[in-house]
């Protein structure tokens, strides 16, 4: 019975450990043995991508282990709000993140749950800048663009370094549609593709076909209707 419990005690150790470094759906299907380089599957879904506006400044005019405390505060209030809403964090790329809400049987819905994070994540970041003026320390701002589209979803990598994440065309449309946040004065981009999957065109703003960088055709930009 005791080494009965111990393997059973290693297995729960070891998925919690990959779960917190890969998130839960990752995590379930490395432990399933999905962990050989270049697999992975073609899927639909509402791709998340947001940065920090002016992390660079941040990170000037303040100590590195208050800049990890504050980025770890943005990082609880974005993450969260993926997480509770049906998406799945894949990567914190410096201060940006990435996440994926899986189209599945209902696409519509999915869009939903991403614009429901867009919006949870934006009232927790709030509360955030409340507790940071508070402290006479400048607000956090940042950027979410939100697009769908198919990504391979899957190991990529080194032969002995590899990352569980999503790659494709749409993904890197969805990191460039979130850079025009700056130019556009605005807290979230939406593709018109997310828009019409998520059916909320009498609650958005159209902002025009916009260039992307490296995108060969213009993307037509939305935001939400204030």
């Amino acid at each position: 019975l005791a080494r009965r419990i111990e393997l059973a005690s290693s297995y729960y150790a070891t998925r919690a450990l990959l779960e917190v470094y890969l998130g839960n759906n990752a995590a379930r299907r490395v432990l399933a043995g999905q962990f050989q380089r270049g697999r992975g599957e073609l899927i639909e879904a509402a791709i998340w991508f947001s940065d920090v506006r002016g992390f660079t400044q941040l990170s000037d005019r303040t100590e590195p282990a208050r800049v990890i405390e504050i980025l770890d505060a943005h990082f609880d209030a974005v993450a969260g709000a993926v997480t509770d809403n049906g998406g799945e964090v894949l990567k914190f790329i410096g201060d940006a993140v990435l996440a994926i809400f899986p189209l599945g049987v209902d696409p519509r819905a999915a869009c939903r749950q991403a614009l429901a994070a867009t919006k949870q994540a934006f009232a927790a970041l709030a509360k955030l800048n409340e507790d940071l003026t508070a402290r006479g320390e400048g607000a956090v701002k940042n950027g979410v663009g939100l697009h769908r589209g198919r990504v391979m979803y899957g190991n990529i990598g080194a032969r002995n370094r590899l990352d569980f994440t999503v790659i494709s065309s749409s993904v890197n449309e969805a990191s460039r549609l979130e850079s025009l946040c700056k130019p556009l004065s605005v807290r979230l981009a939406l593709s018109a593709a997310f828009v019409e999957t998520a059916a909320i065109q009498d609650q958005v703003v159209d902002l025009g076909a916009q260039a992307l960088k490296g995108v060969r055709a213009p993307l037509q930009v939305f935001t939400l209707a204030t």
